[in-house]
């Protein structure tokens, strides 16, 4: 076979590589967002009373439901928080924190503890207990107001609806639907208040870097989650 007829065979070994590594990419695309990390809970039932112990008063809230590994690789429950969000973005809290006091895992019917550890594509029918100082805490405000359903009917809801908020092994905070949240940004809006005093006193440097830290924690999560989204970061 001469120079030039191996120089084709080159070349074609070449083409049919190249062709079949562009045609690699979709499922190695695939792969890499079926595995990437994420965790719901699917709510199916909630309850919330008050109970005194020590003369300290608590809400006991009790949640059931199931939670659900999404991705394809095995990951691991670290925290199980309570929250109640400040707006619909879920870019700020009203309360945010407590670890259940109790685990009970309903399909094993025993009580289990954190840290959880589920497989790939895994479940757990769960239900949740918490148990939240109202005494001297912002807590009580929020557990005992009331929004009348229909101005006039003398009917009552709760305002607030008392929601899960996951936190896996790899550090990501995720909603009820598995959706990544911005613990950075829920700390910074959290602590902004620290900055009105001197705000009220004529000093505006103290807010606007804390407000220029809530900006730069937003970008920083916007590539974050664009990573994540596709697969490229856990």
């Amino acid at each position: 076979m001469s120079q030039l007829d191996w120089n084709q065979v080159g070349n074609a070994v070449f083409k049919i590589g190249s062709l079949a590594g562009l045609l690699a990419l979709p499922y190695s695309a695939w792969q890499n967002i079926a595995r990437k990390p994420r965790i719901k809970f699917d709510s199916s039932g909630f309850s919330g009373g008050t109970f005194t112990r020590d003369e300290l008063e608590f809400a006991g809230l009790s949640f059931s439901g199931t939670i659900k590994n999404c991705s394809a690789d095995p990951n691991t429950i670290s925290e199980l928080y309570v929250v109640v969000w400040g707006n619909r973005k879920k870019n700020d809290s009203l309360t945010f924190g407590h670890n259940p006091t109790k685990i009970h895992d309903t399909g094993i019917g025993q009580d289990i503890k954190l840290p959880i550890k589920l497989d790939g594509s895994d479940a757990k029918k769960v239900q949740l207990t918490y148990e939240v100082v109202l005494t001297g805490s912002h807590d009580k405000e929020l557990f005992y107001a009331r929004k009348e359903i229909k101005p006039g009917t003398g009917l009552f809801l709760p305002k607030h609806e008392y929601k899960i908020v996951i936190r896996d092994v790899y550090d990501n905070y995720f909603d009820e639907d598995g959706h990544l949240i911005n613990r950075k940004e829920l700390d910074l809006r959290w602590t902004i208040g620290n900055t009105f005093n001197d705000l009220r006193k004529g000093n505006i440097f103290p807010w606007l870097k804390h407000v220029f830290k809530i900006k730069v924690s937003r970008f920083i999560f916007f590539v974050r989650k664009v990573l994540w989204s596709l697969g490229l970061r856990k």
